[in-house]
């Protein structure tokens, strides 16, 4: 989860122009993941349509109840988080390639 977060904030500080800082907006936006993760969590119960809606967040994705008997590695889960962190490393090195960047 972090390197799958990390791989999309670092896409996104590489799409904005030099000098402004992306700070804020990164942590926005793992804020405002988890909060509507944690809503629709809480919604579950009342609305089928509110489950679902929770599925954007990166953090509905992984299985934290490690206590449950039913606990497994599961495959999907690894693949779904490890093309997200392909897709947005790949695009960002493609982005950076772009940039004029002395080293």
């Amino acid at each position: 989860l972090l390197f799958c977060l990390g791989a999309v904030v670092l896409f996104i500080s590489l799409m904005v122009k030099r000098g402004v800082s992306v700070t804020g907006f990164s942590i926005g936006i793992v804020f405002v993941l988890y909060f509507l993760k944690s809503i629709t969590a809480m919604a579950a119960g009342f609305s089928e349509a509110a489950y679902l809606i929770g599925y954007l967040s990166p953090f509905s994705w992984i299985d934290t109840d490690i206590n449950s008997i039913e606990y497994a590695f599961s495959l999907r889960r690894l693949l779904l988080f490890g093309g997200v962190t392909a897709v947005s490393l790949t695009a960002g090195g493609v982005s950076f390639k772009r940039k004029d960047i002395l080293l």
